[in-house]
């Protein structure tokens, strides 16, 4: 079942990232990096006051939804709170902004301006609709959850189109991400009107607030360094250089979505398996993720890797071709961050949050000193390599790693879960096949898109071929994607989650 679930998930983010990818070269040929960069940094910004809205209640409310609590009570208290949240990120945002516009009146312009106070609107939505998905994604109801996180590019998409074809400015596009949060928090009301539940004077705040209080900085700080990047390559460089970093990155989502669609499901998964003291259970489920994480990701990191100016002409167009090599670098610290995603949900679902928490905090220490050291040219008088954004992509790269290795060490601690060496098989594989694509590559150039689409194509039966060679992609495994993948089964198993059969 964790299975079937898994793949509902997985088909939504792959469908997500196409409809998402589809805005992405709308915008990005459209517009220009200029006003892309402009609403990627003001997301990141708002994104980052955004973590007020959470102080780790959402994880607080996946593990009581998920140990079986009284689901009245949970959702009571968790949207009660979550409400309250959200009005105190308005007025510290509010405040922030104001602020620095009375201080600094050059710093922002009225542009400016007008993008921030609609993204904060937009999360305001995005927040109400949180308290719909993240409920589902405590009773690991896939089906439901996904269904919300795609009403927003579903909805989104088609206005970027529009925007980009009437070649409006930020204002317009921040106008979208505005309308994508409306629609989830419609789908979600929707959905939960539907349910037998029933609101009710909350209760559980206290239980909440001991789970959430510890790991309340691992959202702050966890967020701040997901958008630190782009903060620090806009404060010593431009919005232009954002769009040159952001844009990759949201072209990588295409790799994000797998490890997102495990995440998802394993940590409730783990905090069940903990509960019942099935330790086996979790080392098997982790090793299990890590390898379909690696058997999907790789093939598609492989070709980006190998051809990055090509896959930035195709998707991006030829204004960001100086994005090429940031790409390439930031397309390997997302395959390593993945191989990450199997073991780090184990510190939450074993009741470890004090340790994410300091693992968290640790790797924004870090990310902070070595961006100060690799973007700007100088800080604070001290000569810096000043390499920009692909000096960001590089930190992106041994921040990655670096966790990477604690994640291993710590789970290894708390579950006995050893690292699968039968990982660097995969890596192997990926090699292997890269190295033939490459000689194909002096024969066959890329100069259309739909060479590069060839090349995706063939690398998959390459990659699969040697995987089989290496006895890392086995019958077993077939037969287990197989019977995922049975149409029959998997109707059935989303028309009873549809109609609250839960299993």
């Amino acid at each position: 079942m964790l299975g079937r679930k898994t793949f509902v998930v997985l088909v939504a983010k792959i469908l997500a990232s196409i409809i998402g990818l589809v805005g992405l070269i709308y915008t990005s040929r459209l517009l220009g990096p200029e006003i892309n960069g402009q609403v990627s940094w003001a997301l990141a910004l708002i994104t980052t006051f955004n973590s007020i809205s959470d102080f780790g209640f959402a994880a607080a409310h996946i593990k009581r939804v998920s140990e079986g609590k009284d689901l009245n009570d949970c959702i009571s208290t968790y949207a009660a709170t979550k409400l309250l949240l959200t009005v105190g990120m308005v007025v510290c945002t509010s405040a922030y902004i104001l602020i620095w516009k009375a201080l600094d009146p050059t710093a922002l312009t009225e542009s400016d301006l007008q993008v921030l106070f609609l993204i904060v609107l937009y999360s305001v939505f995005y927040n109400v609709s949180s308290i719909f998905w993240i409920t589902y994604e405590g009773r690991m109801e896939a089906v439901k959850t996904q269904l919300i996180s795609l009403a927003e590019p579903l909805s989104r998409t088609p206005l970027m189109i529009f925007v980009s074809l009437g070649g409006y400015g930020a204002y317009e596009l921040a106008l979208t991400y505005v309308v994508g949060g409306i629609v989830m928090s419609v789908v979600g009301i929707f959905l939960f009107s539907r349910e037998n539940f029933h609101w009710k004077r909350p209760t559980m705040f206290r239980s909440y607030l001991i789970y959430a209080l510890p790991i309340s900085l691992i959202t702050v700080f966890g967020t701040i360094s997901w958008n630190l990047d782009k903060l620090v390559i806009e404060a010593f460089g431009s919005t232009t250089d954002v769009a040159f970093f952001s844009q990759p990155q949201t072209l990588l989502g295409v790799l994000g979505f797998v490890g997102g669609a495990v995440v998802a499901l394993t940590f409730p998964a783990f905090s069940r398996m903990h509960s019942k003291g099935d330790l086996d259970g979790i080392r098997t489920v982790t090793h299990q993720s890590e390898r379909y994480i690696s058997m999907i990701a790789l093939p598609i990191a492989v070709v980006i890797v190998l051809f990055p100016s090509e896959t930035v002409v195709t998707f991006l167009g030829e204004l960001y071709l100086p994005a090429a090599e940031p790409l390439r670098i930031l397309t390997i610290g997302t395959y390593i961050g993945l191989l990450s995603m199997a073991y780090s949900p184990q510190i939450g679902g074993t009741n470890r949050p004090d340790i994410t928490a300091k693992l968290v905090a640790f790797n924004l220490i870090l990310n902070v000193a070595l961006l100060l050291v690799f973007v700007p040219s100088s800080f604070a008088g001290l000569q810096m390599l000043g390499l920009g954004v692909a000096g960001a992509a590089m930190v992106s790269v041994i921040i990655s790693f670096t966790f990477l290795i604690m994640v291993r060490v710590i789970v290894y601690q708390l579950t006995r879960t050893k690292s699968n060496p039968r990982i660097l098989l995969h890596i192997l594989a990926g090699l292997l096949s890269g190295a033939i694509l490459f000689l194909i590559f002096q024969f066959y150039p890329i100069e259309h898109w739909y060479d590069l689409m060839l090349y995706g194509l063939l690398e998959i039966p390459i990659f699969t071929g040697l995987m089989v060679l290496f006895r890392e992609l086995t019958k077993y495994d077939i037969q287990y994607f197989l019977e995922v993948l049975n149409p029959k089964d998997m109707a059935f198993y989303i028309s009873d989650e549809m109609k609250n059969k839960r299993k």
